[in-house]
């Protein structure tokens, strides 16, 4: 670490957003610090579900991709809206997948 002892103390700052990868580890002139790392999320989830601006989980109903042909207007029309998560349990897991508190 020859950067370091060229680095003034009030530098420090600087330095630890230079030496974080993957905001594992800090390294200061002082010392290193461990950090936990970022939660990942899951992308299946994300493309199936998205979180709206109130915290409800929205998500998109199954069926209306292909075989519609021999499916009524009405039961195709009712494919298209979306739906909302009611069960709290399924919305937390989803959560925990798109990583959200």
């Amino acid at each position: 670490f020859s950067l370091l002892s060229r680095m003034s103390p009030l530098s420090s700052r600087s330095l630890t957003t230079i030496l974080r990868p993957n905001n594992i580890v800090e390294s200061t002139i002082f010392g290193t610090r461990l950090f936990a790392t970022k939660g990942k999320t899951k992308k299946a989830a994300m493309k199936r579900f998205k979180v709206m601006a109130g915290g409800r989980v929205k998500a998109w109903k199954q069926g209306a991709r292909h075989n519609t042909g021999y499916k009524t207007r009405k039961r195709k029309n009712n494919l298209a809206k979306s739906a909302g998560i009611t069960e709290s349990k399924i919305e937390k897991n989803i959560k925990k997948m798109l990583n959200l508190k």
